[in-house]
C-alpha cells in the first residue's frame, strides 16, 4: 500500500472530465477526495469541513478523558482547569488555524461552540440558557 495519494483542488461544482493515471516510480497513485497532510485534512473544494469535523471529534475525545477532572465535584481549582484547557485542548483546536480561519462561518461557529463548552467545564461556569 502506498503512502502517496493524488488530489485536485478546485472550486465546488467544477468537474474534471477524466483524471489521468499518475505513477510514481512505476507505481500507480490513487486519486482521493480528501487527504491528510501533517495534521490537516484537505478536501477537493478546500471547504475545510472534514478538518473541522476531525478537530471537533479529537477535542471531544480529549474533553471526555479530562471530564472527571473538570466536573463541579472535582477538587481541581479553576486555575488548574484553565491550565489544562490551555495546554491540552486549545493547541489541538487552533492547529493550522491561519489556513482554515477564512472558512465558512458555520464551520468556525461549530468550533466556537465546542470551545465555549470546554471553557465552561474548565472554569466551572454555569450553563447559560436562552
Amino acid at each position: 500500500m502506498s503512502k502517496s495519494t493524488a488530489i485536485i483542488f478546485a472550486r465546488a461544482g467544477r468537474r474534471f472530465i477524466q483524471r489521468r493515471p499518475v505513477t510514481l516510480f512505476g507505481e500507480p497513485i490513487q486519486w482521493v477526495g480528501t487527504t491528510r497532510y501533517p495534521g490537516v485534512t484537505l478536501d477537493t473544494p478546500l471547504t475545510w469541513s472534514p478538518h473541522i469535523d476531525q478537530v471537533r471529534k479529537r477535542t471531544a475525545q480529549r474533553v471526555g478523558m479530562l471530564g472527571p477532572l473538570l466536573t463541579r465535584k472535582s477538587d481541581l481549582s479553576v486555575r488548574n482547569g484553565v491550565l489544562l484547557y490551555k495546554k491540552l485542548i486549545r493547541p489541538m483546536m487552533y492547529y493550522a488555524s491561519p489556513a482554515w480561519r477564512s472558512d465558512a462561518r458555520t464551520h468556525v461557529r461549530r468550533l466556537q461552540v465546542l470551545q465555549s463548552k470546554c471553557l465552561r467545564l474548565a472554569t466551572v461556569a454555569p450553563l447559560v440558557r436562552k
